[in-house]
């Protein structure tokens, strides 16, 4: 059931991509490269094959070197790697620079709130929607860095964000979209609190198919934009 359901989160993030069946074949290629590393790895755990590939190939970046600093640069550099993936481009730099910096952001606001009413706050349910939102938001604004070919056109889609002057432009803003934030929204809470994502990938498939189902028909209905590139394309 476990690399079944790998297959399919993997189909799955390929029509995510696209509706076509290239993407279907996309996603069911990285399925099974998750499948094959999985067998792997457990087929060569507590052999030479295992001693080597941890001791010899997988060495730890810090080497072994403890301190937040190390941590945090680490976390930079992984993202930024993660970033020229996509491209190489400075954007893609940019990009995933970003996240890094996102993500020593968290880490310093959990260390420094840790046992204070803000943590107290933090925890209730009521706020998860808007920390769900916030994380949202600003994960939407890294695609200033993305979509962008050059560095001076994600400084424009920014100024425009943030600035006063109205700049002209398609309006993105449609009833497809605010449907689409809101079903992201709720799946996002949902799996925060009761861990519902999970928890369907544990179900039947006489539960699990019409859940798939109901997801690609809220895709189809509700489009956000009209046919766009797709975006390794560009590259």
């Amino acid at each position: 059931m476990l690399y079944r359901n790998m297959l399919v989160v993997m189909v799955l993030v390929g029509l995510w991509h696209g509706a076509n069946w290239t993407f279907v074949v996309w996603g069911a290629y990285h399925g099974l490269l998750l499948i094959g590393y999985r067998l792997f790895d457990r087929a060569t755990v507590g052999t030479a094959i295992d001693r080597v590939m941890k001791q010899r190939w997988f060495v730890p970046f810090s080497r072994g070197r403890k301190g937040r600093f190390v941590l945090y640069r680490n976390m930079v550099v992984v993202m930024v790697l993660v970033g020229l993936w996509h491209g190489a481009n400075w954007t893609f730099v940019a990009w995933g620079a970003y996240h890094g910096i996102l993500l020593i952001g968290y880490r310093l606001f959990d260390r420094a709130t840790v046992g204070t009413p803000i943590d107290r706050v933090m925890k209730q349910r009521w706020v998860v929607p808007f920390s769900v939102g916030l994380m949202f938001a600003a994960f939407v604004l890294s695609a200033a860095f993305f979509r962008p070919k050059t560095l001076q056109t994600s400084g424009y889609v920014l100024s425009a964000l943030f600035g006063f002057q109205h700049v002209t432009g398609e309006f993105l803003l449609t009833t497809g979209t605010i449907v689409l934030i809101f079903i992201s929204l709720f799946l996002a809470v949902a799996q925060e609190r009761n861990q519902f994502i999970d928890r369907l990938a544990l179900q039947p498939a006489r539960v699990q198919i019409p859940a798939y189902v109901c997801a690609f028909l809220a895709l189809e209905l509700f489009p956000a934009t009209g046919p766009v590139p797709f975006v390794y394309f560009q590259f």
